[in-house]
């Protein structure tokens, strides 16, 4: 529309925006692209257990240590990592982040390796409003059965 105005007014830019990718859109448990330390996908029958790594593969991480090039594959060395961590919960367990980064040799997705937490119960809380967050239902082996994974922005 040549010489008219069509819409003013301030938004809010973020610096990252977590999503974690989903196996099956339409399943109501909401199943994550989540492996195991085997990389097995996790499902009702593969569950990650108490003290292994998992991946987490999402989008909108935010900024990197160095540029990749739109439509680019992910450098193999050196990586390029996040440059703030996401805060991962599993359930209501904080897990550590081990790697947060662009995969390497993809374009584009976001893998984030955490520990599953070694502790007996794990319980899902939910967001609590929190507008941050974003999670997917994964599962769980030793007593922890199927329990959401969320991760956080790690600006507040």
């Amino acid at each position: 529309m040549s010489g008219h105005g069509v819409a003013t007014g301030t938004g809010q830019v973020i610096l990252s925006s977590p999503g974690i990718f989903l196996t099956d859109f339409f399943s109501l448990d909401r199943p994550g692209a989540v492996l195991t330390e085997t990389n097995q996908l996790t499902d009702s029958t593969v569950r990650a257990k108490r003290n292994e790594v998992i991946q987490i593969f999402a989008t909108g991480a935010g900024p990197l240590t160095q540029p990749v090039a739109d439509g680019a594959p992910a450098p193999v060395s050196p990586l390029a990592q996040t440059i703030l961590a996401p805060r991962v919960f599993i359930g209501n367990e904080e897990a550590t982040v081990e790697f947060s980064g662009l995969a390497p040799g993809y374009v584009g997705l976001w893998q984030v390796n955490a520990w599953v937490p070694d502790v007996d119960t794990i319980t899902w809380p939910g967001t609590g409003g929190d507008s941050r967050a974003r999670g997917v239902h994964q599962q769980c082996r030793d007593d922890l059965g199927g329990v959401m994974v969320l991760m956080k922005r790690h600006d507040r």
